[in-house]
This record gives C-alpha cells, structure tokens and sequence, in this order.
C-alpha cells in the first residue's frame, strides 16, 4: 500500500507560511530603506541667482513659483527661538497647529505643554502631531496631559500592523501656524539641547525661520495634509478668514517648499540640486548631517573647480549621530581635493540645515544632505531671493566659522587606519543613516 504524503506537506505548509509571507514583506521594505535618491546628473546650465530666468528655472522645475510679500525672520538657536515662539503662541486668539519631529523631556517641552494646554482651555483650537518614534522620550502621559486641557494629540505614522509599509517614512518637517498668520520652520525640537545659545557644549546650534503673509499658506498646507493622514481630518476651514496679514517687516521674494516621500525625486533634492549649481562666486552650506552621494558631490566639487568659493559646516566627532559623522568623512578626500572647504563645529551638535549662494539664495529648513532626507523623510523650509536676507546668512556662516576647525587634506590624508575602517563601516549603511 502507498501511503499518502499530503498530511505532512499540509503540516509542512502550515509550519512555514509565516516565513514565507513575511520574508518578501521584509524584502520589499527593506528595498524601499536603502534606495537611493533617483537623480543622477543635472541637464542644462542652471542660472544665477542674480539672474532673473533663475527664477524660471526654479518654477520649471519645482512647480513651486517665488512669491513677493512676505517677512522671513532668521532665529539663532533657543534663546532667539523659544521666547519669540512662547509669546506669539500665548497671544493665540484662534487656532495653534504643531509639529516637530522630535520632543523629549525636560524644561522645554515642559514650558511648551503649559502653553498649549492654558491656550486649550481657553477655546484656541490647538492641533499637535508628533512622530510616535522622534517623540519616545517625552511619554504618552504628556500628550494626555494635552488632551485633557483640550487640545487635540496625534501620532504621525504610529509603528503597528497597518503602517508597516511606512515605518521607514519619517516626517522630518517642522511647522508652527498660529492664528493662520504666522508660521515658523526649520531644524528645532522640543528638547533642553535646543535651549540656550549654541555656543556651549550641550547647547545645540541651530537655525529657523518665522514667515509672514505669502508663505504662510504653503507651509500650513503642508501641516494640514500631514494631519489629514495621521488623524483622518481634512481640515477645511481657511482659518483666519481670509489672506495672510502681511508681514511686519521688510518684504522679500521667497517660496516655501514642502517636500513628501515618493518614488520619484522630491522636492528637496531638485531644491538642492538648483541651489548648488546656480553659484557663481560663493556657496556656504551648514548642515547637520553631510553624507552627499555621488551625484551631489559632484554639484559641490565642480562649482569649486569653476572657482566659486564652496565651503561646508558641519558637526563634529560628538555628532549625536555618530555613524552619520563617521559615513560624511568618507567624502572628505574628493570635495577636499577639488577645493570645497569644509569645517566641524566645535562648542557644540551643529544642527542648522541653511545654504547661501553667491549673498543673495538662501534656503532655510529641517532637510539635511543625506539619503533620508532626499528619499524618506518628509520635510520643510523655507527659500529666500533676497541681499540683505543672504548678507545675514552669510555673517552668521561666519561667525559659526570662527567657533569650528577647518579639515585641511594633508592632515586628513594622516588620520589612523582604524578611523579610516569605521568610516567605511559607517558609509556601507549610509542610505539608512
């Protein structure tokens, strides 16, 4: 008698279906991790910003045209920031809306809780999100304590069975909308590291912008399509009732661009790409994690052999992420030969994402020069054509200069074996950084 063999294929099947299913799972988002950012050469000289078919240029390639009329403040650091921020929300009359990316305990997200619930309780229609992940350190409890005054509190893309497809896709953006007439973006979070002056070891140095009248709108669109995601709430109302109040300051050309996870290039890598290659005399970048990719290493060593004045600011050995700091090392040699100047902040995390080129483009935001932000991560800022807005970037490029150390590449070239294995060890994972 032949004795039947489905039983113990049936047993076979059902032991390792869950392998079976989970291992492609794994795979696909394991591919989606590591990819790389889709652009790899740039067509077409791009024009100076002095020019004004950079302006063409920007819209032809963005969708994103500059807008007159609106005020861009520059803020240093936590003891710029956080007053200017504690005050403005305190005046809400109708709506608050917030996001950051990261928030932990500690007095800052201490002041900024007690501000958000009293404004609550007083009837201000106060919108949190927060990334459940960025925010680990600052306890489920204090988002209730949110709640309970009022506000509403939601988590942006929360790890679990439903959102596995996207626990790689962070929101790395930064919004503050108060009464729909103000906004603030750029590198900040809710933690101690921001206060203070970014001059003092524990003391983040980092920069953000507060808009008002045309960019306002933009930048609260990308709020609203973030919460609609997370909380299931299309938010409808034009809030203030109308156009943004102008600006109490002088006036300047600028666009504020939102940049969202896809599978086509974004945003924020065209913003780059353009930015980069329209300077003709000088080009300063400070930006928290420089890990470029071929692609953008090029941008940077062909504007310096066509002799503009490249140079970059970025953190030092003490990077809170360290394996990012060891991975940006790896393209140090290529940039250092070709002429691009680039130096390590010293005093403290040097967090600003900013770019100047040739005085008079600036952008200003949360994105950094890395394969997250160029392909998995949502983020924001703001980009100004404006003089006298460059001319305050570029001292302020200046004055962090005087505070960090320039890598010279003969002393680079001298640095121990071992650190030159930990930097490759670092670059082998650098998409994931």
């Amino acid at each position: 008698m032949t004795r039947s063999r489905t039983p113990g294929r049936l047993t076979t099947l059902r032991r390792y279906w869950p392998l079976a299913v989970t291992l492609p799972i794994t795979a696909i988002g394991f591919m989606q991790l590591v990819r790389a950012a889709p652009v790899q050469r740039l067509s077409g000289p791009v024009p100076p910003p002095s020019d004004p078919a950079f302006r063409e240029t920007l819209h032809a390639t963005l969708g994103i045209p500059l807008v007159p009329g609106s005020t861009v403040e520059l803020l240093l650091n936590g003891e710029e920031l956080f007053p200017r921020m504690w005050g403005e929300m305190e005046r809400a009359e109708r709506s608050i809306s917030l996001y950051s990316f990261f928030w932990d305990s500690g007095e800052v997200a201490r002041r900024l809780r007690e501000v958000l619930a009293e404004r609550a309780r007083a009837g201000v229609n106060v919108r949190v999100l927060y990334d459940q992940l960025g925010a680990m350190g600052h306890g489920g409890s204090a988002f209730d304590e949110l709640r309970s005054a009022g506000a509403e509190a939601v988590p942006h893309r929360p790890a679990g069975y439903r959102s596995w497809h996207a626990i790689h896709r962070r929101s790395h953006a930064r919004y503050l909308l108060i009464d729909d007439q103000i906004a603030y973006t750029g590198g900040f979070g809710f933690a101690d590291q921001w206060s203070g002056s970014g001059r003092r070891k524990g003391e983040w140095r980092d920069s953000a912008v507060r808009v008002q009248g045309g960019l306002v709108p933009p930048l609260d669109a990308g709020f609203r399509s973030l919460w609609a995601e997370a909380s299931g709430e299309l938010i409808a109302d034009p809030g203030g009732g109308g156009d943004p109040a102008p600006g109490t300051g002088r006036e300047v050309e600028a666009l504020a661009f939102n940049s969202s996870p896809t599978s086509i290039s974004m945003p924020v890598e065209r913003m780059f790409a353009l930015s980069i290659a329209s300077a003709r005399e000088r080009l300063y970048l400070s930006i928290a994690y420089f890990i470029p990719n071929t692609f953008f290493s090029g941008l940077l060593a062909d504007a310096a052999r066509r002799g503009v004045d490249v140079r970059v600011l970025t953190a030092n050995r003490r990077s809170d992420v360290p394996p990012a700091w060891w991975a940006g090392r790896t393209r140090y040699d290529r940039l250092l030969r070709s002429g691009v100047r680039i130096y390590e902040y010293q005093p403290s995390m040097m967090h600003a994402k900013t770019l100047v080129s040739d005085g008079i483009w600036s952008l200003v935001g949360a994105m950094n020069l890395d394969n997250q932000s160029l392909t998995n991560l949502d983020e924001s800022g703001v980009a100004v054509l404006d003089r006298g807005f460059g001319h305050t970037m570029e001292e302020t490029f200046f004055d962090d200069l005087e505070r960090s150390n320039e890598i010279l590449l003969e002393e680079f070239r001298r640095r121990p074996l071992y650190e030159r294995a930990v930097e490759r060890g670092a670059s082998a994972i650098s998409r994931v950084l």
